[in-house]
């Protein structure tokens, strides 16, 4: 058969939903959604704070990047992080990226010892400053009350 008499043959068509194209899967929200969805609601099991509304947004960040270096670690440790031609993958260095990402993240949300203690330095100095506002807002009903009754005598 010669090459004029060659025709191509149409491509497969693909269903919605199909994975024929995806590699690690690090950038399909359907490959990590479950995972992140999963681990945020785990997360608060054993770091109870951030079941607060306040820290919401920053879970599901940190949530989403756990499950993208879950999933394209997993890939690069059955595929290696180099190609065949020796060449590191692309994906390793993504991964990397990620991983710095998730371990800021870690940080921020108190999910090491470290940022936890600084959390919690923190949230004390907070409550030492609620304390003194309180006690001024104490004396000062008190002061304002005398002065009430003070007037009306």
């Amino acid at each position: 058969m010669s090459k004029s008499d060659w025709t191509p043959r149409p491509a497969e068509p693909y269903e919605p939903g199909n994975t024929a194209a995806l590699k690690h899967g690090a950038d399909s929200s359907r490959r990590w959604k479950p995972i992140a969805d999963r681990l945020a609601a785990e997360v608060v099991t054993i770091a109870p704070w951030l079941g607060r509304p306040a820290f919401a947004a920053a879970v599901k960040s940190w949530a989403r990047l756990e499950a993208q270096v879950t999933l394209i670690t997993t890939w690069l440790d059955e595929h290696g992080l180099t190609d065949e031609d020796g060449e590191p993958r692309r994906a390793a260095t993504y991964a990397a990226k990620l991983e710095t990402q998730a371990q800021n993240a870690r940080g921020r949300l108190g999910l090491d010892p470290a940022s936890l203690i600084s959390l919690l330095q923190g949230a004390q100095a907070v409550a030492g400053e609620l304390e003194e506002a309180e006690a001024s807002l104490v004396g000062l009903t008190s002061e304002g009350r005398k002065a009430l009754e003070a007037r009306s005598e």
